[in-house]
């Protein structure tokens, strides 16, 4: 009895967890990702449209440990499921991205959101190739300070 008690309640917590997934839409205008940053919890989707000359992938060194590598074919409509628990994802549209056409997803509340801010920057001053995220990173942290989470 206590193995289908158990059962049943892991079922719930799955079912209700599914229902209160939301679906994020990021649309390329321009050389732009509207919005620049996504608030996600685990399990919501997000999916990228109007990108007839775009495509999303993940800045490697800028993801969770715990994260799925985005990598989307240029010109259609992209969506990924959060997986990870919590963290910060930055990702980038290759062809653009001298021009500083990236963003970033912050999934949960991840409670060392200062120090991955931080070591992100860290990562961009020895890494050449990163230098269009450094103004992603400032307005991804003063956007975390206006909502309070960091």
């Amino acid at each position: 009895m206590k193995k289908v008690v158990s059962l049943a309640a892991m079922v719930f917590f799955l079912v209700s967890h599914q229902l209160k997934a939301e679906e994020h839409v990021i649309k390329a205008v321009g050389l732009v990702f509207e919005p620049l940053f996504v608030f996600a919890q685990p399990g919501d989707t997000i999916t990228w449209t109007n990108m007839p000359a775009h495509m999303v992938e993940s800045i490697e060194s800028m993801m969770p440990a715990d994260a799925e590598k985005m990598l989307s074919p240029i010109g259609e409509t992209y969506t990924y499921t959060v997986v990870e628990q919590s963290g910060i994802h930055m990702y980038k549209c290759t062809p653009h991205w001298g021009a500083r056409m990236g963003g970033g997803i912050v999934i949960g509340s991840p409670e060392n959101a200062a120090e991955i801010l931080d070591a992100y920057m860290e990562v961009i001053e020895t890494d050449g190739a990163l230098k269009p995220a450094k103004g992603l990173i400032k307005k991804l942290r003063k956007e975390m300070e206006e909502r309070g989470v960091l």
